[in-house]
């Protein structure tokens, strides 16, 4: 996706006074047009769909009898059982030409 929501001109950072390139990076922007309302849409989709997870977690029954300093060690466990996995699968996209930026 394009790095800004909203279509933008971009920049190229300014040669720093000392002359050179602050510890070899030097911070820029392409123009871009901005998201597409599918790409806005698919945005929302996620973040909705990361909070009604995340509330699904976080109130699920195993949690009730779970209070306090207990309980988050208790989640953290979780993590580090055998077989813990995402509840969705994520399919990731290959990355393609435009999502790297030439370096120099």
């Amino acid at each position: 996706m394009p790095w800004s929501r909203e279509p933008h001109d971009g920049w190229e950072a300014p040669e720093p006074a000392h002359g050179g390139v602050l510890h070899g990076y030097q911070s820029s922007r392409p123009a871009t047009k901005g998201w597409t309302q599918a790409e806005t849409a698919e945005y929302a989709r996620l973040w909705e769909q990361w909070r009604e997870t995340a509330a699904r977690v976080h109130t699920h029954r195993y949690w009730h009898n779970h209070r306090g300093e207990d309980a988050n060690k208790a989640r953290q466990a979780l993590k580090h059982e055998p077989g813990a996995q995402p509840v969705l699968e994520v399919e990731a996209s290959k990355p393609g030409q435009d999502d790297f930026a030439a370096t120099g």
